[in-house]
C-alpha cells in the first residue's frame, strides 16, 4: 500500500530467509523499474533483532499511517 501511495517501502524480513527476501526484492524492483519507477523505492534491510529495532526506532522511518488520536493503522 504504501507504494500505491507514493511512498518508499522498507522490509525486514526473518533473519532465517536472507537469500529469499534478496531474490524477492530483485523481483520486485525489476518490476518497477520495467514501470519508469526507481526499484529502490522498495529497500530490504538484512540483520537479527539489532537491525530491526534500529529500523523501528529510526526517527526516518514512519511505520504505518496514524489516526487522529495518534494510534498506529496497519
Amino acid at each position: 500500500m504504501s507504494l500505491a501511495a507514493g511512498n518508499a517501502t522498507v522490509w525486514k524480513p526473518s533473519h532465517t530467509t536472507p537469500l529469499t527476501a534478496i531474490a524477492l526484492t530483485k523481483i520486485i524492483a525489476e518490476v518497477l523499474e520495467r514501470n519508469d519507477i526507481p526499484g529502490a523505492v522498495a529497500a530490504l534491510v538484512t540483520g537479527g533483532r539489532e537491525v530491526g529495532e534500529a529500523v523501528v526506532e529510526s526517527e526516518h522511518v514512519d511505520m504505518g499511517m496514524r489516526r487522529q488520536d495518534g494510534g498506529l493503522l496497519f
